[in-house]
Formats: structure tokens, C-alpha cells, sequence
């Protein structure tokens, strides 16, 4: 008698299950618990983008999307640099009728908005608009680096390099509008407030080291 091959009869072997772990995922937490990690990670994306739009030496680049935050270090002296002029063709100004900029959601208190000690990073709001950044008539090249653009890429670059090897937290890039940007993307469930204000001091360490080397 042939005894049978039990390895018919068990899981899928030549290939992946993924189907399993979600299956199992929603046994254990259930539809709430997937619903509550969630929002937990959403809410940790606006407390960093928060974080980033209080200080003086990050910008908020974007407004966050689900747990998606693009941020970058500028250092403080280095915010001047990133101002665009009045009359530049180049800077980011947000206008009254515009519906194609980025726009945070209602109610967002973790959206792009003009602050006294953060509108020297490039980033101007109107005092009456609503709306997102948009560039100005007459620009041939859409959204342009303004001065200083290539120094604080640069920058932002090396600092990414360091903060990967380091292994104290792990940050990816982007460009948006063609600026290399820090792109943090928070999707474990583990993950606390406290683990993002390590991650900024690590960034601000880093940056400030670079800063200093020159």
C-alpha cells in the first residue's frame, strides 16, 4: 500500500500564502483592531507633522497623506537661503482660486499652513487663502528650486545616508516639485510618539553634525 503524500494536503508550499496572514490577522485583532492600528498610524503621521511644522530647522513639505510624512532638515541658518523672493517666478505662494494644489483636509491641524517662524522656508500663504501652493503666472518651469535648493539636497542626502546606516531609524526620499525630501512612512503598530521624537532628535543630531562639518 502507497502511502499518501501529506504534503498535498497541507498549505500551499510552492508559493506564498499571503492570504493566510491576513486571514489570521483577522481572527486574532478582528475588524476593529485593524481599523484602530490604523487611524494609530494616521495620527502618528499628523503628531509628526506637527513636530515638523513647530520647529525651526525642519520644513513640512507636504501635507501628510494617511502615514506618509515628507519632511527635511534645513538647519537654522540655512531657512534663509530657502526663501523665495517677492517677485521670484520661482516661489510657492498659495492663491484664492486655486483647486489643483495640495490642500490639507478639513479639519487637519497637520496641513501645510503659514506660521510667523516657518514662511521663510519657501512655503508663503495668503492671508485669505484656503487653498494649496501653486506656482505663479509667467513660470516656464513650474515649481522651481529656489537659491540654496542644491545645498540643502545635498545635505538632506548626506544626512539620509548616515541616518540608514546608523540603524537608529529608517527614512526613505522622494522629490516633490523636483526638492529631494525625507519621506516617513509609518506602518508598524508598534510604533509610539516616543519613537518619533527619537527619530527628529536623531535627524537634528545628524544634520547638525553635517551642518558643523561643512
Amino acid at each position: 500500500m502507497v502511502s499518501p503524500g501529506f504534503s498535498e494536503y497541507g498549505f500551499q508550499q510552492t508559493r506564498g500564502f499571503r492570504a493566510l496572514k491576513v486571514w489570521m490577522t483577522m481572527q486574532q485583532f478582528g475588524l476593529t483592531g485593524y481599523q484602530a492600528v490604523i487611524e494609530e498610524n494616521i495620527a502618528l503621521a499628523g503628531y509628526l507633522a506637527d513636530c515638523v511644522s513647530g520647529s525651526p530647522d525642519l520644513a513640512l513639505m507636504a501635507p501628510p497623506s494617511l502615514s506618509v510624512v515628507c519632511f527635511r532638515y534645513t538647519g537654522l541658518a540655512s531657512r534663509v537661503d530657502l526663501q523665495a523672493s517677492p517677485d521670484s517666478s520661482a516661489g510657492l505662494q498659495a492663491r484664492p482660486d486655486s483647486s489643483a494644489g495640495l490642500q490639507a483636509r478639513p479639519g487637519s491641524s497637520a496641513g501645510l499652513q503659514a506660521r510667523p517662524s516657518s514662511s521663510s522656508a519657501g512655503l508663503q500663504a495668503r492671508p485669505d487663502s484656503s487653498a494649496g501652493l501653486q506656482a505663479r503666472p509667467g513660470s516656464s518651469a513650474g515649481l522651481q528650486a529656489c537659491p540654496g535648493e542644491e545645498k540643502i539636497a545635498a545635505l538632506n542626502r548626506a544626512l539620509l545616508e548616515r541616518l540608514q546606516l546608523g540603524g537608529e531609524a529608517f527614512l526613505t526620499s522622494t522629490e516633490l516639485r523636483g526638492r529631494f525630501v525625507l519621506r516617513a512612512c509609518i506602518v508598524n503598530h508598534r510604533s509610539r510618539r516616543e519613537d518619533v521624537d527619537r527619530m527628529l532628535e536623531t535627524v537634528r543630531a545628524i544634520g547638525r553634525d553635517l551642518v558643523r562639518q561643512g
